[in-house]
C-alpha cells in the first residue's frame, strides 16, 4: 500500500514539480477576526539510489542544503532508496 502511494506521489511531484500550501493565521496581539493569508509554494525533487549504494553522502546533502533543499522524507522499496526534498519556490 505504501509503495503504491509513494509511487503515485512521486509521479505527481515529477509531473508538477511544485506544491502549494495555504494557511490563514491570526496576527499575534491583534484580537479576533484579524487574519492574513500566507501562501507558500514548494518545489519538490526526488533522488533515487540503487540498493547496492542506497546512502546519499552527507556532502551531497550539504550541497543541496546550500541550494535551499530540505530533506522531507526517505522511502526504501527493496530496490533502493528514494529521497524526497523540498524548497521554497524560487529558492
Amino acid at each position: 500500500m505504501l509503495k503504491h502511494y509513494m509511487a503515485n506521489m512521486a509521479d505527481q511531484v515529477e509531473a508538477t514539480g511544485v506544491g502549494e500550501r495555504d494557511r490563514t493565521r491570526q496576527e499575534p496581539g491583534t484580537g479576533a477576526g484579524k487574519t492574513f493569508q500566507l501562501t507558500r509554494r514548494w518545489e519538490y525533487r526526488r533522488l533515487d539510489r540503487d540498493i547496492a549504494d542506497p546512502v546519499l553522502p552527507v556532502e551531497d546533502l550539504e550541497a543541496l542544503g546550500v541550494d535551499g533543499w530540505e530533506l522531507a522524507g526517505v522511502v526504501s522499496d527493496g530496490a533502493g532508496a528514494h529521497y524526497f526534498l523540498k524548497r521554497l519556490r524560487g529558492g
